[in-house]
């Protein structure tokens, strides 16, 4: 009998770090995002929508602390990359629980786009807590009358109309954490019902110089020129596309705040407002 060789779990962790890295100096965005029960199939199709343009990472944090170590390294005392390497020095601040990383160079809109088209709806298993607060509608059901009994087990209103079950009222079946009983379970697969929503979330964004959260936006520009000199700022890097923020972080420095602002002799900042 021949032994398989397995591949060491050392060169593996060695490749995902390079891979990493590599992304880093090929994109400008990188966005943390939430992929708690995530499926392989939405991984996968996500991977494939970002195509060329952009890559889902999901290995371990070490394989991402050992590449963005030796991006930071190389480019922190660089003038086109420090800002960039000093932001992503908060990046492993964001690594917990079950998080993948997307670098690229897509606009926020684009990512979100390919994410949200790739949102799943499932059945929670039996003898699982619920994640969300599942509620009954009242309506007419295809559900023959025999099954009757399954509605009044959870104490859920009903009477036979047409050969058909109808539901009385809204009700409650289970609060979120609760878990899901097997008559519960029941009732949620004769009516079809498919409660908690499994999706992969942008949770961080970081890009040269600005890091934001995705949660509790807030409007980031009201008028033209702020969202002019804005992009100027960040260096054209598309932050016009922006509608919400909710904070805005520039990295510590030593950087005169004079030397920050100067643009150059050469710098027609009036321009952008033609």
């Amino acid at each position: 009998m021949v032994r398989k060789h397995h591949t060491p779990p050392t060169y593996t962790k060695t490749l995902n770090a390079k891979q990493f890295r590599v992304s880093l100096d090929l994109f400008d965005r990188v966005i943390v995002v939430k992929v708690d029960g995530a499926s392989n199939e939405q991984v996968s199709a996500v991977r494939k929508d970002l195509g060329d343009l952009g890559i889902l990472m999901m290995c371990k944090r070490s394989c991402i602390l050992a590449g963005l170590e030796d991006y930071i390294q190389e480019n922190k005392e660089k003038d086109t990359t420090q800002y960039k390497a000093e932001m992503l020095a908060t990046l492993p601040n964001y690594l917990k629980g079950e998080v993948g990383i997307i670098v690229t160079n897509m606009s926020i809109e684009q990512v979100d786009l390919i994410l949200s088209s790739h949102t799943l709806h499932k059945r929670v298993n039996k003898g699982k807590k619920t994640r969300v607060d599942i509620m009954v509608k009242k309506q007419c059901t295809e559900v023959e009358p025999s099954k009757t009994f399954r509605f009044a087990s959870v104490n859920i209103s009903t009477r036979v109309v047409r050969g058909r079950i109808e539901i009385l009222e809204d009700t409650l079946l289970c609060k979120k954490r609760d878990v899901i009983t097997a008559d519960m379970y029941h009732v949620l697969e004769l009516l079809n019902m498919k409660p908690e929503t499994c999706a992969i979330e942008m949770l961080q964004i970081f890009e040269p110089g600005l890091s934001y959260a995705v949660k509790d936006m807030m409007p980031l520009v009201e008028s033209r020129v702020e969202e002019a000199i804005y992009e100027f700022l960040c260096f054209g890097l598309g932050a016009g596309q922006f509608t919400y923020i909710e904070k805005i972080s520039i990295p510590d420095s030593d950087t005169d705040s004079e030397d920050l602002f100067d643009f150059g002799d050469d710098a027609d900042i009036f321009g952008l407002f033609d």
